[in-house]
């Protein structure tokens, strides 16, 4: 196969224009990659979308579309004119919706693409529009972790050679020296105070909640300890509000959405995700990166990273006893959160570094488009 070919790629988001996570932070980690390797590549999102704005800003060539439907005869007829002036030889998309629309728009174009679905999480079901999506479209399904793909592989009409596992990757570079973050001098914190940091959105699947309510158990225990939430969603104000609550307005604090954590991880003493399910969460990896101690509910995926007490804890999903001693065994041990760091940051450095996410990405779009037709 040709390994000096330049493709022509294309990453399809139709997220709404307020959300950002891993799905999007992926295709913009890959694209910033594939570019660095002489691939031209094209990132098409909702106008104003933030998205567009994070691609827009490492640089990367954007195109901005509105999505009605799946069937949107104008997004259609874009999309095809993209693909036929493009050359495109690739696409990549997050969702059935785009995969969907780009087929069509294939056809309207008489240039037919590889079709790649990226599945953060096993969201494919056996349902009518997901299999004819997956039996005229799809080429390939990229998944980041083992949990993942044993799930879809599951369905019975969907191929399993066709999923190919990609871990996710992160910049362990980024953390080189002995920095310290931003957040203590932007919320007036000493060094002296621990911090308990939670990073991603505030919603459902994450369980915020059950961090503040672990929180309470800790006060006594820890009584300068402050839990700081990084990052929005529909949970904010009702977060607020249990803080309030329990009595904790002033141990709990909200930082909003940041895109830079490499400059946020550093001041964290511990990393809390309590969610009820993952895929394979970035911050995971950026936090062990970081030399951050995780605690994290036991979900699939998870324990494809913590893979043992020495890079981390896992407690049940829900279990809020277990969350608080998660986090007060960490908070108790100076010793043994540093041994957990040196563990972590070489675990992720030979395991999950984006060069070798990047890497894996190429060569099997290469693969997939030697045999394009």
């Amino acid at each position: 196969m040709n390994r000096t070919k330049r493709l022509s790629i294309l990453f399809l988001n139709s997220i709404a224009p307020a959300k950002y996570g891993g799905g999007e932070k992926w295709m913009i980690d890959a694209s910033s990659g594939l570019v660095r390797r002489g691939h031209r590549v094209w990132l098409v999102g909702r106008p104003g979308s933030r998205f567009l704005a994070m691609a827009s800003a490492r640089g990367l060539d954007t195109e901005p579309l509105r999505f009605r439907g799946d069937f949107g005869p104008i997004a259609i007829i874009r999309l095809a004119r993209l693909i036929r002036r493009r050359r495109v030889d690739l696409v990549c998309a997050n969702y059935h919706k785009e995969l969907r629309l780009c087929g069509f728009s294939s056809i309207l174009a008489g240039r037919r693409p590889v079709f790649v679905a990226r599945k953060g999480l096993p969201l494919i079901v056996d349902k009518l529009s997901h299999r004819l999506t997956y039996r005229f479209w799809v080429d390939a399904v990229i998944t980041p972790s083992q949990a993942i793909k044993r799930r879809v592989s599951e369905i019975s009409w969907l191929d399993p050679a066709i999923v190919h596992v990609i871990p996710n990757g992160v910049d362990p570079s980024r953390y080189d020296g002995s920095k310290g973050g931003t957040l203590r001098g932007e919320f007036g914190l000493g060094l002296d105070v621990p911090l308990i940091g939670f990073v991603g959105r505030l919603e459902t699947q994450k369980r915020p909640d059950d961090l503040i309510r672990a929180t309470s158990q800790l006060a006594g225990r820890f009584p300068l300890a402050r839990v700081i939430f990084v990052g929005d969603g529909p949970l904010r104000e009702e977060l607020a509000a249990l803080a309030r609550e329990m009595g904790l307005a002033d141990r709990v604090l909200f930082a909003g959405f940041r895109e830079a954590v490499h400059e946020i991880l550093p001041d964290l003493d511990v990393l809390v995700l309590p969610s009820q399910f993952e895929g394979q969460p970035n911050i995971v990896l950026e936090a062990m990166a970081a030399g951050v101690p995780v605690v994290a509910s036991d979900v699939e995926g998870i324990d494809e990273i913590i893979v043992s007490e020495e890079m981390g804890v896992i407690v049940p999903v829900g279990n809020i006893d277990g969350l608080a001693e998660g986090i007060a065994g960490l908070l108790a041990s100076r010793e043994r959160r540093a041994k957990i760091a040196e563990a972590a940051r070489a675990f992720v450095r030979e395991r999950f570094s984006r060069d070798r996410m990047v890497e894996s990405i190429e060569s099997l779009f290469l693969d997939l488009t030697t045999w394009q037709r």
